[in-house]
This record gives structure tokens, sequence and C-alpha cells, in this order.
């Protein structure tokens, strides 16, 4: 993605601090979490939003790779995690965590997911084709995908 609410220096405006801040507030793709149980959760490649704190303090953003090890659980990839683990790329971990439904909303751990972006809008609004090799796409975001319009692309 090169559009201009990705935060990076390539862009000629990467600023520290500002990933999460873009993604939430300069995003037109990023949309309010949906709050009611009906809700399953978010599909495979969905980019999520959690916080807790008035200002946004505690928040943080990690990729939904799917269900997780048991019922109510959510698997997620996680970067920035300070390299606090031994993963093969540093500062990556993959977790496991609650996904419970609350009267306020929908809680990925303790925190509350507050917004998110769909992987199939995602792929709509790439101007250039991605690398989805050995990716396991299914559903709208594989859809998006066949649909997709590339600029560089007959």
């Amino acid at each position: 993605m090169r559009e201009s609410w990705v935060n990076r220096h390539s862009l000629g405006h990467y600023h520290v601090g500002m990933n999460v801040a873009e993604l939430g507030l300069g995003c037109p793709i990023s949309h309010d979490a949906p709050t009611g149980p009906e809700w399953v959760g978010p599909e495979a490649g969905d980019i999520c939003e959690i916080w807790n704190g008035a200002l946004g303090q505690d928040a943080h953003v990690f990729v939904a790779l799917g269900h997780g090890s048991t019922v109510n659980h959510l698997r997620t990839a996680n970067y920035g995690a300070g390299g606090m683990n031994a993963s093969a790329i540093m500062g990556a971990k993959i977790s496991d965590s609650t996904f419970s439904h609350h009267p306020d909303g929908w809680y990925v751990g303790t925190r509350r997911l507050r917004r998110i972006i769909k992987l199939a809008d995602l792929v709509r609004a790439a101007t250039d084709p991605p690398d989805l090799t050995g990716a396991k796409l299914t559903g709208e975001a594989i859809d998006a995908v066949k649909a997709a319009k590339w600029t560089d692309s007959p």
C-alpha cells in the first residue's frame, strides 16, 4: 500500500508513533468494529485495532488469523512486540487470545475491538498487485483479489 494514510518512510512521511493513529484516523477504509452479539468476528487477514484508554494510549494493531485454539478465542499476528520472544521475525508474535462479547462491544483479551480494516477492502484500495505466494484466502477476500483492477495491469 502506498496510500497517504500508510505511515511509510518510502512515502516521505514516516512519523514515529503514528502507525496506529494513521490507521484509525486517516484510513478511509477503516470502520468501527461491530458491537452486536450476533457478529462472529474478524475474518482472516483483517487488520484490527484495540484500545481501552480514553485517548487510545493503550492502542494496539494486529492482523486476525482466524479462530483460536478453542471457542471464543482469536488467533492474531502481532508486530511491535518488542522482540520479547524467539520468533523468526524480530518483534513478531502469534497470539491466541480470548474473544468475548461485552455490553459495549467485542474484546480481544482485555482490550475493546474498536476499528477494522477488512482485507477485501484493502485489496480493492491497493494500486499494485499483491504478492500472495503461500496465502490461503477464502470468501470475500479472495473474491476481491479476483475482481481487483491493478494500475500496472492490462
